[in-house]
């Protein structure tokens, strides 16, 4: 509960403190501790925090859930490390850890904002369309020119005119 009031106020010198002294005391960290101080470092702009947060869940076999992957993406994002905001999607999926559209928008914006426009319609045509299609109901495909449109390849509606 402390490590989230650090989160919800933008302490995350605080919230890693914490962190540093449950583990001292060897009390067993769960997913949402770890996850709570994920989200102030990224809240704080501290995405190389965040990594190491995140390396040290997987050190000490705490399970990674999509809110801590998320905050450590998102941190990414803030940072401009388009590249390994990228790596933790990939590690998501392999370690089927479940994506939604706040990671992939935050990887997507990471990789925009540094110029790398290949890697953004990658992101957007193999990981984001799944999950924007079932939101809407119905496939989403991306047309050449970079449109995205809802249906089926017989009619379709544009998204982006």
């Amino acid at each position: 509960a402390a490590v989230s009031v650090c989160e919800k106020s933008g302490q995350w010198v605080k919230a890693l403190g914490l962190l540093a002294t449950m583990l001292a005391i060897g009390l067993e960290l769960q997913t949402m501790t770890y996850s709570a101080a994920l989200s102030a470092c990224e809240k704080g702009g501290e995405w190389t925090q965040a990594l190491m947060l995140l390396v040290g869940m997987v050190a000490n076999a705490v399970e990674l859930d999509t809110m801590a992957c998320e905050a450590a993406v998102i941190a990414c994002d803030k940072g401009n490390v388009w590249a390994l905001a990228l790596e933790i999607l990939g590690q998501m999926s392999a370690g089927r850890v479940e994506l939604d559209i706040i990671t992939c928008n935050a990887a997507a914006g990471a990789c925009e904002r540094s110029g790398r426009t290949s890697e953004t319609w990658g992101l957007l045509g193999t990981t984001m369309a799944p999950l924007l299609g079932a939101v809407l109901g119905q496939p989403l495909l991306f047309s050449s020119q970079g449109k995205a449109r809802a249906g089926s390849l017989t009619g379709s509606q544009d998204l982006c005119p």
